[in-house]
């Protein structure tokens, strides 16, 4: 796998190897049965570790001769031109409700690489309106995987581990989002407001669904947060998510402003 990988890496990604790859790695994701090998950096419920800036080094920082096969292929569908994220949508295809919270982790880490490259393209090629078009392709590769996860119901039907590893996986996306767009408005790009906000609604509300759930756990007479010992790792998320945010609101446009106020919503971090 490894050297097939490689070997892909220096002629290049089509969508058929692409395809082909994803069966392989995309069955042990929905399985939950990744080799450790495979896996990627190991995951870790430290206060530290929920810090945007070091999720971002994750996607960053790789060394090629350091990777595992799951991190080659993050670093393969880097290479996928933005006008074919209608089609790679259509085959990075899972039920992101039947992953287990031991494989969510990389499977952000794998839409992170999309989004970071997806940015990184724009922000040398300034092809604005192009570039502003596929954005909601890049959205959906996300919220195809989970069409009903905004659904009170189907989110009290998540344990709580689940929920917590994939609200930590939006908002890192969030973030991630705004930090390019502050890049990208402050370089004198321009920026399709209608299209770019309404892929960005979308990623805070399912951010917002999702505290609303967890939330409501913890007024619950049995919270199943406190029960399962990850309460306090869902405060410090919470608040470390509101940390970095602020850091991106220096300087931000108004508009940019109005944005980043859509990703707390209605919540409030219940402390008792």
């Amino acid at each position: 796998m490894d050297c097939l990988l490689r070997v892909v890496d220096i002629w290049g990604p089509n969508m058929e190897t692409i395809r082909s790859l994803w069966l392989y790695f995309g069955r042990r994701l929905d399985h939950g049965v990744m080799p450790s090998h495979e896996s990627g950096s190991s995951v870790t419920s430290s206060v530290d570790l929920f810090k945007f800036e070091y999720w971002l080094s994750q996607i960053q920082g790789t060394t090629p001769s350091e990777l595992t096969s799951f991190e080659l292929f993050c670093l393969l569908l880097r290479k996928v031109p933005y006008h074919d994220l209608g089609e790679l949508r259509t085959v990075l295809k899972l039920s992101l409700p039947s992953l287990t919270r031991h494989v969510l982790p990389h499977y952000f880490l794998l839409l992170g690489h999309l989004f970071d490259a997806y940015f990184e393209q724009w922000e040398s090629n300034k092809q604005a309106d192009a570039y502003t078009k596929a954005y909601d392709n890049l959205v959906e590769v996300l919220l195809g995987s989970c069409p009903n996860v905004s659904s009170a119901t189907e989110l009290q039907n998540w344990d709580a581990g689940r929920c917590c590893s994939t609200l930590q996986g939006v908002q890192y996306l969030l973030l991630l989002c705004m930090h390019y767009f502050k890049k990208l408005w402050n370089s004198d790009t321009y920026l399709n407001d209608v299209i770019m906000e309404r892929g960005f609604y979308k990623l805070a509300d399912l951010a917002n669904s999702i505290r609303a759930s967890l939330s409501s756990s913890l007024t619950s007479g049995s919270s199943r947060l406190s029960s399962v010992g990850w309460r306090s790792d869902w405060v410090a998320m919470s608040v470390q998510f509101g940390l970095d945010m602020l850091g991106l609101m220096h300087n931000a446009s108004e508009t940019l402003l109005r944005w980043i106020s859509r990703c707390f919503g209605q919540f409030h971090v219940m402390l008792t």
